[in-house]
């Protein structure tokens, strides 16, 4: 928990800059870009979040990062800053916490959909399309196959789950036949 406020308290700080400095989207690709990185090369991700090395050299690899991948000034400051304060250890969250901040801003909203076979791109472009018309925001719809789902599908929006699926229905089904059963004394 302590992580998440100190990841939101950062990321807000960061997207303030950002806004201020009119490069929200730049900001946010250089972020993914050094996530990637760290990712690619497990070695620059374990020798950045090593205490034991001083933070000096720990920031020289940081400038070297963002001078080879082209990060922005305000990038390569942040990253140095979450390594001089010890936070280099929260930045996933921090990302995430960005990205949030960045579609918020831009009215985009993510959703998951999980039905039981790949949908099609017809079936996809008229749920996002009623996404879209029902909550007035963009959408970035990510897809999940789920054999076990039977049928329909289960779309998840932040905090909030709508389970359509066949899966779901007969249970429901089900409970309710016990219930009315055991109304009828069976």
């Amino acid at each position: 928990m302590e992580n998440d406020l100190i990841a939101r308290r950062y990321s807000e700080a960061l997207f303030k800059i950002a806004l201020e400095n009119k490069n929200v989207d730049e900001i946010y690709r250089d972020l993914g870009s050094f996530l990637t990185a760290c990712s690619l090369m497990q070695c620059a991700e374990e020798f950045l979040l090593r205490s034991y090395i001083a933070k000096k050299e720990r920031i020289s690899v940081i400038k070297i990062m963002g001078e080879a991948l082209s990060f922005k000034p305000d990038t390569v400051n942040f990253l140095s800053l979450l390594i001089e304060n010890s936070r280099i250890n929260c930045f996933y969250k921090i990302f995430l916490e960005y990205s949030r901040l960045r579609n918020e801003a831009a009215g985009i909203m993510r959703a998951e959909v999980v039905s039981a076979s790949k949908l099609t791109m017809g079936e996809m472009d008229r749920l996002k399309a009623e996404l879209e018309k029902n909550k007035g925001k963009t959408f970035i719809i990510r897809e999940k196959v789920d054999k076990g789902i039977l049928g329909g599908f289960i779309t998840s929006i932040e905090d909030k789950v709508y389970d359509l699926s066949i899966k779901t229905a007969l249970s429901r089904l089900q409970n309710e036949l016990k219930r009315e059963a055991q109304n009828y004394g069976g």
